[in-house]
């Protein structure tokens, strides 16, 4: 069998993987779709083609030859595009790591270098495979080189051109001088496309041989074209013509395929996002390096804490029995402060399987968890926080969360899994916890699974902690993120843990009987709905409710979907102004939503120890920044509905002599966007304490301000917090209600205004397209790959949701700060305030009703001096007996 050579070319296979697939982007923003097609085609190839020598060929920079022989070659051509071009360097080196060469020579093209290399490897023997999907490519065919159309998996040789098109290679160089090239702008002759040229050399062989018997060709005007534009047509096969002799130093030899370095490949996979190419790799052999020891005996417990006391920084991970902190059992402890080794101490196990009680443990742990000196590394440390806070052990000396940090890194990513985290970053595969518990109804507890797998599961989790934490320190610094990490995400895991320790007290009474009214309510719209309807139907079924709506009452269908005809609520939101049957829809689901998801629900969710709700608090979720919240969403209980109002009522303070109390940043959005942009007018209206919206009415309305009617200035709001979303005067129309020229006008005259928000907001997108990001106050990163976009539609999102993420991530930034200096404060001074909530730009505590003012006061202050902005911070306050009074 021949040695086989496959040359590449570079810029076709480029541009196929830039159009074949969606923008995606690397860990830092970079653009990288075509990177990985190319990539996934190269492997491909390898894999398939099995050659001894390769060479990915990509045109030079600057002009060939055939731009000196004529001027407009290849001029009709748009320029690559910008996320094409930022990627080339990343192909090359792509091509490298993989083995490859990367070839070009000054002064001719790819397929120039591409033709000497293909016929100097044929005259020695060799196979070649050229990968291409330009058909000029055809005129190199000889009885060893094929052309191979990697996307179609389309294989092109010498037979194949003979059957399909009836002519020999030397001869395509012929048909293309009378038909020319529209893609390299090689004119040929006019009124000759492919088919006719094809046939004209079919039967007379040549260009010169078409000419010398031009009158014997059919056609009057083909007959006066070619001997009009005879000198064309030769210049078109000059052109055409794929060079065999370009002056190279190389020898074939210098392009053998080197086998890839599986670390070199990890490097830039990793690096690139390409998490899938990366399950492809072998898996780093960690065996030799891992000591894991199983701590089982009070003897042996006693050395391991003598020699844990003696470090600097450990890392720590607990096993217990739940996914709930509050209501878990330990199972176990792990420790590591040396990658490879680490340590697991058992405090449940299965019958007959060694462990220590846990008392004891904990007794002895003590000192080195409670010890702020020695430093803590981990992965989610504030479950760990909790679950010791529930023990009655306070974890202190927090170093390290490496769940954090991946989310300070990108937090535009999905996933911050430990697991996840060890592929990416360190090419080990941990043990999934679902291979210990199992699935769905087999699934099991962890003090029910053997202790030896638990240790090593257990001791695998700190290890991978600690070495993550070793990799990810230098990319915070890197890229300037080390800051926003230790003085802001870091200490606030102590916030949330406290928060979620503390939880929220509930009133299950109110509630049962809420859902008894909400109940009945709900027969009563179920009534008038089918008395709207004038028939009964399930309200519930999406496809009787299209029937009812739009075949039955003819209802305009405003949008369609998979499924058929769309009844969400913007639907029937729009349908409301003609009938009354979809209003009366709206009313039942979201009557039925609150009822479910919050009335029968949160009864059950409050802790059997405890009898609160302990929400978690997401740190790692959202990409602007904010905190969310789960099991249960407390963020989303509505607040300007009567029937979120009554909800509210069921939370309580924790104990009798207590009452809760509430500060909540007044319009931060507005006050960012003014200290952001340092618009003078914007500036100058809260530097004033101006109402903020009538003040933007007496400007777009040109009015005085005691003109404003209440109408203006609800536009005025509209268009305020419109600038802010992005809203386009399409979108404000909506809200307002008036035509799009109006909402136009009313968003043209704010920017007349407010010329420094403008600039300001052309100066996020700009930047944002530059770097692939935005950054917040904090120097926080969002990476929007998407503001790349050739999609206008796309394109337009990504930029609302650049110009918002720097407003309201910024205002994330600022109450993580308060949060963070009013814990520190209540935890130094040893006060009876708990913080409980937090609702955005909103937090909720619960003190007692003696200490009430003084405790709003401080806080209050607190939070209005969180940072130092060209706008003074406004705060409003409110206690009361439950939530709703607040």
């Amino acid at each position: 069998m021949s040695p086989k050579i496959l040359l590449i070319d570079g810029h076709s296979q480029c541009y196929q993987s830039f159009y074949a697939i969606p923008m995606l982007t690397s860990p830092t923003g970079q653009p990288v779709n075509a990177v990985y097609g190319f990539v996934a085609t190269l492997k491909k190839l390898l894999r398939e083609h099995k050659p001894d020598l390769a060479v990915v060929v990509f045109d030079p920079k600057g002009p060939t030859f055939r731009h000196k022989q004529y001027q407009d070659y290849k001029a009709q051509r748009k320029p690559m595009p910008d996320a094409l071009r930022a990627q080339i360097p990343l192909i090359h080196e792509a091509s490298e790591v993989h083995g490859l060469r990367v070839a070009s020579v000054e002064g001719f093209e790819a397929d120039d270098v591409i033709g000497t290399l293909a016929k100097r490897a044929s005259s020695r023997g060799l196979d070649v495979d050229i990968v291409t999907t330009d058909k000029d490519a055809e005129q190199l065919l000889d009885p060893r080189i094929k052309l191979v159309d990697a996307r179609r998996d389309k294989v092109t040789d010498l037979e194949t051109l003979r059957r399909e098109k009836g002519i020999e290679p030397s001869q395509v160089i012929e048909c293309m001088a009378l038909s020319g090239d529209s893609t390299d702008n090689i004119p040929g002759v006019p009124g000759i496309g492919p088919k006719t040229a094809l046939a004209l050399i079919r039967e007379w062989g040549t260009l010169e041989n078409v000419l010398e018997h031009v009158e014997d060709v059919r056609g009057a005007k083909t007959k006066e074209n070619l001997v009009q534009f005879k000198d064309q047509a030769r210049l078109s096969r000059e052109l055409a013509t794929i060079r065999t002799d370009v002056p190279m130093d190389e020898q074939l030899t210098d392009f053998a395929v080197r086998q890839p370095a599986s670390p070199a490949l990890y490097s830039f996979y990793r690096k690139h996002g390409f998490r899938s190419l990366m399950k492809d790799l072998p898996r780093a052999d960690d065996q030799a390096e891992r000591n894991y020891h199983l701590v089982a005996d009070r003897e042996s417990l006693t050395r391991f804490v003598d020699e844990c006391r003696k470090q600097g920084e450990i890392s720590v991970d607990l096993e217990s029995t739940s996914v709930n902190p509050v209501d878990a059992e330990i199972v176990g402890i792990s420790f590591s402060w040396e990658p490879g080794n680490a340590y697991y101490i058992p405090t449940l196990s299965p019958e007959g399987q060694p462990h220590i009680q846990l008392d004891i443990v904990l007794n002895m742990l003590r000192p080195i968890l409670e010890d702020e000196h020695i430093k803590k590394t981990g992965h989610n440390l504030k479950y760990d926080i909790v679950l010791l806070r529930c023990n009655g052990l306070q974890l202190r000396g927090l170093s390290f969360d490496t769940m954090v940090a991946s989310y300070v890194l990108n937090t535009s990513a999905r996933q911050h899994g430990l697991s996840q985290l060890a592929s990416e970053h360190l090419n080990h595969r941990m043990t999934e916890i679902y291979e210990l518990l199992g699935r769905g109804r087999e699934q099991t507890t962890m003090d029910k699974v053997d202790v030896e797998r638990v240790s090593d599961y257990a001791c695998e989790d700190a290890d991978m902690a600690l070495r993550l934490k070793r990799f990810m320190e230098p990319q915070l610094a890197e890229l300037d993120l080390q800051e926003l990490f230790a003085a802001v995400e870091l200490p606030l895991v102590e916030v949330l843990a406290e928060m979620e320790y503390n939880g929220i007290k509930i009133d299950p009474g109110v509630l049962h009987r809420m859902s008894d009214e909400f109940a009945a309510k709900l027969k009563e719209l179920e009534k008038s709905i089918h008395e709207a309807a004038g028939e009964e139907f399930n309200i519930n079924s999406p496809k009787q409710l299209q029937a009812i709506l739009f075949e039955k009452l003819g209802l305009p269908k405003l949008r369609k979907t998979r499924t058929g005809v769309s009844t969400d609520a913007r639907v029937l939101e729009e349908l409301g102004r003609v009938h009354p049957l979809p209003k009366l829809i709206l009313d039942f689901r979201q009557l039925s939503k609150l009822k479910s998801t919050y009335l029968d629900q949160l009864p059950r969710m409050a802790s059997p120890r405890t009898g609160k709700i302990h929400a978690s608090f997401n740190q790692a979720v959202t990409a602007t920044g904010r905190l969310s919240s789960s099991d249960p969403n407390l963020q989303n209980i509505p607040i300007r509905t009567e029937l979120g109002q009554k909800i509210r009522e069921a939370f309580i303070p924790s104990e009798d002599d207590y009452l809760f109390f509430s500060v909540d940043y007044s319009q931060i959005d507005l006050r960012m966007l003014a200290h952001l942009s340092g618009d003078p007018a914007l500036v100058e209206s809260f530097k004033r304490n101006e109402d903020i919206h009538a003040s933007v009415a007496t400007q777009i309305f040109s009015v005085s301000s005691h003109e404003v009617a209440e109408d203006m200035r609800r536009t005025a709001k509209a268009v305020n917090f419109g600038i802010i979303y992005g809203l386009t005067p399409f979108g404000l129309s909506q809200q307002l209600g008036c035509s799009v020229e109006t909402a136009r006008e009313f968003i043209e005259r704010y920017f007349e205004i407010h010329k420094g928000v403008e600039d300001y907001m052309k100066q996020v997108i700009d930047d944002a397209v530059e770097k692939g990001f935005v950054r917040t106050i904090l120097n926080r990163r969002r990476y929007i790959p998407e503001i790349r976009s050739d999609d206008a539609r796309v394109r337009g999102l990504a930029e609302r949701i650049a110009r918002n993420t720097g407003i309201q991530g910024s205002a994330a930034d600022l109450i993580k700060v308060a949060m963070n200096r009013i814990h520190q404060r209540i935890r130094d001074e040893r006060k009876n305030t708990r913080m409980l909530l937090q609702i955005h730009d909103e937090l909720l505590f619960e003190a007692p009703a003696g200490e009430t003012d003084a405790e709003l006061e401080w806080i209050a202050k607190e939070m209005e001096g969180a940072m130092e902005l060209r706008v003074p911070l406004k705060v409003k306050t409110a206690s009361g007996t439950n939530w709703r009074e607040v």
